[in-house]
């Protein structure tokens, strides 16, 4: 469980959540990474500003949802168990959506479609409709992913904002399923049925995200925690950025309180080399250095423009990578 608490020394206390009073606000997906984060963050700042709001949460998994997120803790807190991959759901009237189902990664045996594609596309389809049903034109927070943009090529530093339509047709399930989640809500966009904004997220590292599945930052952590060298399985000259979840929790509060249909992007545009990362979490942990495993391996980038999100909706990033690796370090420590 994420204690946000832990954190509030840094700018999400500051973030004013007064447009949400008195609202019902559905989070899809509400246990994962970025949803633990959005679900632990509005109970935190609604009980130190006072605001009242109601929260549901739709989750595979009931009873894990349930010992993440003690009920007795919260202000207001509903929980729903459905599985989207099996088809769609009259959700309710709510005054905020959340479409953050899509999961990171696939388990063994599931069919890639099963859990990236079905899932997302049967969400959106479900807000579309209660939305339609109810005529209350909600708010819609859809998650997208800069995956939409296909490969960036090493010599574009940073991804920059575009136009869906210049978007590839995609035959990845995971990709495909935000291009085509994006295209329909954009539809009905336009019919003044919904009012939504589907930004396109990229990296981020902190409380929450495993240390033990397919994210590099991750296992350099474990690396670095388990006292050895930091493992560096691609190309050391691989570019990424990482954003900390207090600053895309601000962002996307911001995002979703005045939805814009436009190509924005969120993540940060620092860009960082393998090695350089692994050099730092080396220096945080272990202090033992950096293995190269497959230094052929061909580099590539995936670091995002954020400039017309933050002109737009008036943000910046706040969280610097070192302070934020040393918050997360120290709360994986604090767990055990």
């Amino acid at each position: 469980m994420i204690s946000i608490s832990d954190f509030a020394d840094s700018t999400l206390d500051e973030i004013d959540i007064s447009p949400f009073s008195q609202n019902n606000i559905c989070i899809l997906g509400g246990t994962g990474f970025i949803g633990s984060w959005l679900v632990e963050s509005l109970n935190f700042l609604s009980a130190i500003q006072d605001v009242e709001l109601q929260l549901t949460i739709y989750t595979r998994d009931k009873s894990a949802a349930l010992r993440r997120f003690p009920r007795s803790a919260f202000k207001s807190l509903t929980i729903q168990e459905f599985d989207f991959s099996l088809g769609t759901r009259d959700l309710g009237m709510y005054d905020f959506f959340v479409n953050g189902v899509t999961p990171t990664s696939i388990k063994p045996g599931i069919n890639s479609r099963e859990i990236f594609y079905l899932p997302t596309i049967n969400v959106t389809s479900s807000i579309i409709e209660s939305a339609r049903k109810y005529g209350n034109c909600p708010r819609v927070l859809n998650l997208s992913s800069g995956t939409v943009y296909g490969h960036q090529p090493v010599e574009m530093m940073l991804r920059s904002e575009g136009p869906a339509k210049t978007l590839e047709v995609s035959d990845d399930d995971y990709r495909a399923s935000k291009i085509v989640s994006e295209e329909m809500l954009a539809t009905v966009n336009d019919q003044k049925i919904l009012k939504a904004t589907s930004p396109r997220l990229f990296t981020f590292y902190g409380p929450g995200l495993p240390i033990n599945q397919h994210f590099a930052i991750g296992n350099f952590v474990q690396d670095g925690l388990n006292g050895t060298p930091i493992r560096i399985q691609g190309s050391p000259s691989t570019q990424r950025s990482y954003m900390f979840p207090t600053d895309l929790v601000s962002w996307l509060l911001k995002s979703i309180v005045d939805p814009k249909n436009d190509d924005f992007n969120i993540g940060s545009e620092r860009s960082i080399s393998m090695l350089e990362l692994a050099t730092l979490v080396s220096e945080l942990t272990s202090k033992k250095g950096v293995v190269l495993l497959k230094p052929e391996t061909p580099a590539n980038n995936y670091v995002p423009s954020t400039r017309f999100f933050r002109s737009v909706h008036q943000v910046k990033e706040n969280t610097a990578l070192e302070e934020g690796l040393t918050q997360w370090i120290k709360w994986i420590l604090k767990q055990k």
